[in-house]
């Protein structure tokens, strides 16, 4: 077995992934035969129709989204998609969330109380565990958090629904269960035509709904140390858990500054909403996609920090995307390292290795050339500014979701393109650049050194 077949067998998996969903989104039942947006307007499709059910082109496009955990739509989801369809969405949410491999390795230990030595490596692979010793264990907390960190944030949910809005109890339950299943997969997708615009004055709604994104965006491997530990004990975990509360301290606090006085977002709210919901507006480009204000009219100012914060994303081995925030902090350090004259990087009493650092130069430098390449592709293939393709472009790699509105009037082609980026955002450049190659081969021989000039 090549040291390449986990990357090459998580790949697979998510296009089957995508290609069952999109099927069974094509499916007359998943479709309510409402516009694609209750106020109107056409959107560019492609590709055959199963007898009144959805384009080829939309449930594509959804169905990656969905299994991405994106959250970027071409249709509206409370009106388009029937019960059936949503009910999709919110399954294809879970397993992308938690991970093709590790939802097939769960149901493989259920049905045979034991997983083969390939399945265990290729799953401690797209879990990032630490070997396969402990694989079992890994995959119980694993699920055990997600099922029980979402029943509890349901609860919270249904019953604030019933209580506050006078929801019907079915209606409350349906919409707790899918939108906790959303915010915890960071994915984004709402059962209201405005997002979360709706709840703009409630603390509990966004509250709950944020700190469920949080949680989801932490990692696996950070949330198993906690819990058996009750303390941040490797660089990785303090790495994450540092990186991801300085982003969203001073998030928080770019997003007041820049819409506090913006009557379309945040002028018109009393000032404990306007903390509120700039902390939330802060908490969901950790790739969760949610919005509670009008992305579309917020200042361009605001746009360019999202796009930071979207790129940001989430720790490793999160149901959450972006180039993750221990990415961010190796390039803090390797910067300081280089600021300071040092030849090593050191990061509290740890040293990061050079393998890790070789890593992370290569996925900054793929990412780049991607957003790049993409934002210059929506720019040509549409009307629309930098700003707006740069935004959707890092939207759809970081597998955020939020948009400036124009994704719904993206041409066919330029759905691809974001199509494309979901998917290789949520596997990841480096795990598909490894996925592309057979084998490492260690060169036999070397060549002279020679310095390069830069700066």
């Amino acid at each position: 077995m090549t040291s390449a077949s986990p990357y090459r067998w998580i790949s697979a998996t998510f296009g089957i992934l995508i290609g069952l969903g999109t099927i069974l989104l094509m499916l007359p039942i998943a479709r309510t035969g409402a516009p694609a947006w209750p106020q109107g307007g056409a959107v560019p499709t492609w590709g055959p129709v199963i007898d009144g059910g959805a384009p080829l082109s939309v449930a594509l496009f959804s169905a990656t989204s969905a299994s991405c955990v994106t959250g970027l739509i071409v249709v509206d989801t409370a009106t388009y998609w029937t019960p059936f369809g949503q009910a999709v969405l919110l399954a294809l949410m879970e397993i992308g969330g938690l991970g093709t491999m590790t939802v097939a390795a769960f149901v493989a230990r259920i049905v045979r109380h034991r997983l083969s030595l390939r399945t265990r490596w290729d799953t401690a692979v797209a879990a990032s565990a630490p070997g396969i010793g402990d694989l079992n264990r890994i995959l119980s907390l694993t699920v055990t958090i997600a099922v029980t960190t979402q029943l509890v944030a349901a609860t919270v949910l249904a019953v604030r629904f019933m209580v506050a809005y006078g929801y019907s109890f079915e209606r409350a339950v349906w919409h707790a269960v899918f939108h906790a299943g959303s915010a915890y997969n960071n994915a984004g997708f709402a059962l209201h035509t405005d997002s979360l615009a709706g709840f703009v004055h409630d603390p509990c709604v966004l509250i709950t709904l944020a700190l469920l994104i949080i949680i989801g965006g932490l990692g696996f491997p950070v949330i198993i140390e906690l819990l058996g530990t009750h303390r941040l004990r490797s660089l990785h975990a303090r790495m994450v858990v540092g990186v991801t509360a300085v982003a969203l301290g001073v998030g928080t606090v770019f997003m007041a500054v820049c819409e506090w006085n913006n009557r379309a977002t945040l002028a018109n709210l009393n000032v404990v909403d306007k903390w509120v919901n700039a902390f939330f507006t802060a908490v969901s480009p950790r790739t969760a996609g949610f919005n509670s204000l009008d992305i579309a009219h917020m200042h361009p100012s605001t746009w360019f920090g999202t796009d930071i914060l979207m790129l940001i994303g989430a720790g490793p081995a999160s149901t959450g995307g972006g180039l993750k925030v221990t990415t961010v902090g190796v390039v803090a350090a390797i910067t300081w390292a280089q600021v300071c004259g040092r030849d090593r990087v050191h990061v509290g009493r740890w040293r990061v290795s050079d393998h890790v650092q070789g890593q992370v130069v290569t996925l900054v430098g793929l990412a780049s050339a991607l957003i790049v390449g993409a934002t210059m592709a929506l720019m040509a293939l549409t009307p629309y500014g930098l700003d707006r393709c740069l935004f959707e472009v890092i939207s759809a790699f970081a597998t955020v979701g939020l948009t400036t509105g124009i994704t719904p009037q993206l041409p066919v082609a330029a759905q691809a393109v974001l199509v494309a980026l979901m998917i290789i955002g949520r596997i990841g450049p480096f795990t598909l650049a490894a996925a592309l190659s057979m084998r490492r081969q260690p060169l036999l021989y070397d060549r002279p050194v020679d310095n390069v000039l830069v700066g």
